[in-house]
Order: structure tokens, then sequence, then C-alpha cells
């Protein structure tokens, strides 16, 4: 219940929001809508919507359309008003420029925790609700992860795909490790990884940023050009 209420508390703000922003849109035909998000602007620069940010405001506009209580539009204009198809971005990367990467990591602990991910296809907050308790060596000298239902990070308060058990191997040495030296100063219920998602990603950037500027100075050519979620990708796709 408690989700349900959030969720609709923060269309009744989105819905506000978007009443000031749409005011008297039905009275404009598909053209002038159409202009109007040519010559929109924004920011201190002045820019024009890219073709993202023209979606997100489509997408926003029949959103808005089809659940405001205050405007009623034509439905064979809002029909008309379609997404511009843009071909997607290749998220491919190379594993040396993401070794490089990993160089800059802030500590050998958020360094297991990018290997992780690119790993074990895990998503980062999958990743940051394992406990001590969760890690366990099998008979091969590998790693297993006992995946938990449950995540309060989350705000469904449970993973994604629920409970799962997943082998680590490459980096099945340093997990174990990790653990073994986390079992003597903390609570076998404490998490391993002591982050936020937020946090994770930040962090991540913050890497590039440095490999970018490193990068200039050395003349390295290959970067990591990706998102933090790009390397669970990259693991699905193997798989």
């Amino acid at each position: 219940m408690r989700g349900r209420r959030t969720s609709s508390i923060h269309n009744q703000k989105k819905l506000h929001t978007l009443n000031r922003i749409f005011l008297g849109i039905n009275e404009l035909s598909i053209d002038e809508i159409e202009g109007w998000l040519d010559f929109y602007r924004y920011g201190n620069e002045n820019k024009p919507l890219g073709p993202h940010g023209r979606n997100n405001y489509i997408s926003a506009l029949k959103w808005y359309l089809s659940r405001s209580k205050i405007i009623k539009f034509d439905q064979g204009i809002l029909n008309a008003l379609k997404k511009e198809p843009i071909k997607p971005k290749d998220r491919s990367f190379d594993e040396e420029a993401l070794e490089h990467l990993l160089q800059f990591s802030p500590s050998t602990l958020h360094e297991l925790a990018f290997r992780l991910i690119r790993e074990c296809g895990l998503r980062p907050h999958e990743l940051l609700s394992i406990k001590v308790s969760d890690v366990s060596e099998t008979d091969e000298g590998w790693a297993l992860i006992e995946l938990p239902e449950n995540n309060p990070e989350t705000s469904s308060g449970r993973n994604k795909t629920g409970s799962r058990r997943i082998i680590c191997v490459d980096n099945a040495r340093r997990l174990l490790d990790t653990v073994e030296n986390n079992t003597n100063n903390k609570d076998q219920g404490a998490r391993l990884f002591p982050w936020s998602s937020g946090t994770l990603s930040v962090i991540f950037c913050r890497m590039k940023k440095k490999q970018k500027k490193m990068a200039a100075k050395e003349g390295w050519a290959k970067l990591y050009c990706g998102r933090l979620y790009d390397l669970r990708h990259a693991s699905i796709t193997e798989m």
C-alpha cells in the first residue's frame, strides 16, 4: 500500500507541474505543437531540444493528456505526435580500457565491486544488497553468491529478479579474501559493500573523468566511454 500511495502522490505532483508547462496547448494544431518543440530552448546556454529531449517531451505530453482532467485534447492530434526514431548508442567497450579505468578506483573494495558487476552481470543495487553471510566457497574454490530477495536499497524493498545463486570464478579469490577479512571485524549480517547505488555511480563517473584527464597527459588512446550499467549489459550479452 505504501508503494501505491507514494506513486499516486508522485503522479499528482507530475500532473501539477505539467499543467503549468502545457497550459493552453489544447488550442494548438499539430504543426504548432511541432513548431513549439522545434523552437523550445532550455538552460543558461539557450540550447534547443536534442532528439532524446524532444522524444521525452512528446512522451510527457502524451502521458499528461491521457490523464489530465483539466485539458481535453483532440485524439487525432495526439496520435499524430510521433517520436523520432533514434539509433541506439554503441555501448560496447574495450576490456583494456576498462582495466585502465579500474586503476582509478578509490579503494580495492570499489574495484572489486565493479569487477563483480562485469563478471556476474549484477545490477548495482543487487551487488549492494550482498551480505557477508551470503558468500561462501565451493569445492572448486569458486565463490558462491546467494543473492537475497530483500533489498532495503530499492523502493520495492526487494531485488528486481528476487533471490538467486551466482557463481563467481574470475574474481573468486578476491571476493573470498574480502569476506574473510570482514568476518572478524563485521557482523555476518552486515552488507559487504556499504554504499548506495547513487554513490557507486558517482564514483564511477569520477573515475572516468580522471581517466580522461590522465589520458590527455599520457597520450592514452583507449577510453572507457560507457556507463556503469554497461558492465552488466556486457556480461549478460556474453552469457
